[in-house]
């Protein structure tokens, strides 16, 4: 599989290692898909994101769906958002 060649900012929110256990992952562009669905062609940071909120994926035409909660924390389908380093997300 080749990276793309993308321009401008982008996001990746990347799951944690607890999230692939017991998961088969899938294959060409099946894989591509799944990792195109975790990136963002925007800066985003979580104090921006909205409630309820839905970001296009690099994996169109799917949208990412975020929520907010008052702790305060942030996830996006069910699992916790954190900035770290920059505007990587996982």
């Amino acid at each position: 599989m080749s990276a793309p060649r993308l321009a401008g900012e982008l996001t990746i929110f990347a799951p944690t290692n607890e999230a692939f256990k017991g998961v088969t992952l899938p294959e060409g562009a099946e894989l591509a898909n799944l990792l195109k669905y975790h990136v963002v062609s925007a800066k985003v940071k979580a104090e921006d994101i909205a409630d309820n909120g839905l970001s296009a994926t690099l994996y169109e035409p799917h949208r990412v769906r975020f929520n907010v909660y008052t702790d305060p924390q942030v996830s996006a389908r069910g699992q916790a958002v954190v900035q770290r380093r920059g505007f990587s997300h996982t």
